[in-house]
C-alpha cells in the first residue's frame, strides 16, 4: 500500500467533493421524512464542522476498495488486487471501506461466511496499521474524517433503503462522532462503531 501512496497529486477540492455528496443525499432523506427534527440538528452541526476537518492538500494515490476480497497474503507477503476504483484522494480515505469492515465484518461478508464472522477477529487491524504503516493513521482529526465518510457512505445506503433503522443509526453515530471535542484514539474509534 506505501508504494501506491507514493504516487502524490496537487488533488482537488476535496471538502466540496464530499459536501456535495453529503447535501445531495441528505435533501434527498429529508424529503423522504427519515430524520427527526433532534436527528437533522445533530446533522447540521456535523455538516457545520466538515470545512474543518476535511481541509488536506496531500492527495495520493489510492485503491479505493480495500477491503478484505482484494486482500491477499500468499509467501508471507500482502497483496493487493482489483485497482479499477483507484483514485486521487487524501491518504485517509484508503481507510474508508476497511474502517467500516472492521467494526462491523458481518455486513460485508459473504451470506456463507457471514455466520463465521468475530469481531474480535479484525479489533487489532489498527493497532497493526499504527505499526506497520503509521502515516496511514496519524492523520489530524482521522476519526471525526472517517465518521463523515460513514455519514456518506451510510446516507446513500439509507436513501435507497429506508426501511432499515440500523442504517439511519449508524448515520447519526457518524454525526456525533464528528461533533466530539475529545480526541480518539483508535480504540475509541473502533468502540463507537461497535
Amino acid at each position: 500500500m506505501k508504494q501506491i501512496h507514493s504516487n502524490i497529486s496537487n488533488g482537488y477540492d476535496w471538502t466540496k467533493k464530499i459536501k456535495d455528496q453529503f447535501i445531495l443525499l441528505y435533501e434527498e432523506a429529508k424529503e423522504l421524512n427519515l430524520f427527526s427534527e433532534e436527528e437533522q440538528r445533530i446533522l447540521d452541526s456535523a455538516y457545520s464542522k466538515f470545512d474543518k476537518y476535511l481541509e488536506s492538500d496531500n492527495f495520493v494515490l489510492i485503491h479505493n476498495d480495500l477491503h478484505f476480497d482484494n486482500i491477499f497474503f500468499n509467501d508471507g507477503e500482502i497483496k493487493l488486487i482489483d485497482f479499477e476504483r483507484s483514485m486521487y484522494a487524501p491518504r485517509d480515505f484508503e481507510l474508508d471501506i476497511l474502517y467500516r469492515m472492521i467494526r462491523k465484518p458481518w455486513k460485508f461478508a459473504r451470506e456463507e461466511t457471514e455466520q463465521y464472522t468475530d469481531i474480535k477477529h479484525y479489533s487489532n487491524i489498527m493497532s497493526y496499521l499504527q505499526k506497520y504503516y503509521p502515516e496511514l493513521v496519524n492523520i489530524p482529526n482521522l476519526y471525526q474524517r472517517l465518521a463523515i465518510y460513514d455519514m456518506v457512505y451510510f446516507l446513500k445506503q439509507l436513501v435507497e433503503h429506508p426501511e432499515y433503522e440500523d442504517l439511519k443509526n449508524d448515520v447519526i453515530t457518524g454525526a456525533r462522532i464528528v461533533t466530539l471535542k475529545d480526541k480518539m484514539t483508535i480504540n475509541d474509534g473502533i468502540k463507537a462503531k461497535i
